[in-house]
């Protein structure tokens, strides 16, 4: 069975913020492929497009466990059982033709971790190198999706800003999945006032453009069928897929809303959100729900503007 990337659509929005692959597609005929240990058990020389999955000697319903090794450690993280769907969605989905990283310049500094994957009685491994977000496979190297760069490093690097805001997308999937809110259409914001200074997404997007990002990462999109970059650029802006990120205080909107205010300020300047879960405040204007709050506790963390669909 393949896992199918089924997007949650909450009153035809957030479709590109959160997804929950949860949904079973369709059933998949494997190839025959022999079991062995290592890296060295794909084969992808097909003249047709393949999926990753489908070349692994084992199915999604056989991983008991999954865990990450570290560069340059004999240590292992266990990937939480609720997280694991990130990376067997991802090479369910990993088309190997369109993702594959050939003829990419390797990274300055490669950081090569261990993705295992415990199946039965057997372990099988693949090379996942963090500085280029790739999976390696038979020698080969294709890249993976934003979700699993995302998930990696909160798993090895905890402290660092990109895993707390793996942390708030996840904890925000999970309030939508679990609790299902409903919008408050009864009120319309002013499109002024849910602007991050004085800009909508496309205005960040022309102005990010021109800015030289202090670093780009490639990842694998199988919505759209090719490889993006997620860029993080100075003063806490981040790109990833259709989102623009905020998560510092020097970006803020007219009514003076920035990352560090508490909730009761946040309330105080722009007023009740739309849409409100523990970690996620969305606020309207028009019919669109295009700007995002996300809370760590009682802390404003970041400020995210999708683009218009």
């Amino acid at each position: 069975m393949k896992l199918s990337k089924a997007s949650m659509v909450i009153g035809g929005f957030l479709v590109l913020l959160v997804s929950v692959w949860i949904a079973i597609q369709m059933t998949s005929t494997r190839p025959s492929v022999e079991k062995t240990t290592g890296s060295d058990f794909v084969s992808a020389g097909d003249d047709e497009a393949v999926y990753l999955l489908d070349k692994l000697p084992f199915d999604q319903e056989e991983v008991r466990a999954i865990s990450v090794q570290p560069p340059d450690s004999e240590a292992e993280i266990e990937v939480p059982d609720t997280r694991r769907y990130v990376i067997l969605q991802n090479l369910a989905w990993l088309n190997m033709k369109a993702a594959a990283a050939q003829g990419v310049p390797a990274p300055a500094g490669k950081e090569e971790a261990k993705l295992r994957f415990q199946v039965k009685n057997e372990t099988y491994e693949l090379p996942y190198d963090l500085g280029s977000n790739t999976i390696e496979a038979d020698g080969r190297a294709y890249y993976a999706d934003d979700q699993v760069y995302l998930l990696v490093n909160e798993l090895l690097r905890p402290d660092s800003q990109l895993a707390e805001l793996e942390n708030l997308l996840e904890q925000a999937r999970a309030e939508l999945e679990q609790e299902e809110p409903n919008i408050d259409e009864a009120v319309r914001y002013e499109a002024a006032r849910l602007l991050v200074d004085g800009k909508d997404y496309e205005g960040w997007r022309k102005e990010l453009e021109q800015a030289k990002p202090l670093s780009q990462t490639p990842f694998y999109s199988d919505e759209y069928g090719k490889v993006q970059y997620m860029r993080q650029y100075e003063k806490g802006v981040y790109e990833q897929s259709n989102l623009i990120i905020f998560m510092s205080g020097e970006h803020r909107t007219e009514d003076d809303v920035y990352p560090g205010l508490t909730r009761q300020q946040v309330l105080d300047r722009l007023g009740k959100p739309n849409l409100q879960t523990e970690t996620l405040w969305s606020y309207m204007t028009g019919e669109n729900l295009n700007f995002f709050l996300y809370f760590n506790e009682d802390q404003l963390s970041c400020i995210a503007l999708r683009q218009p669909n």
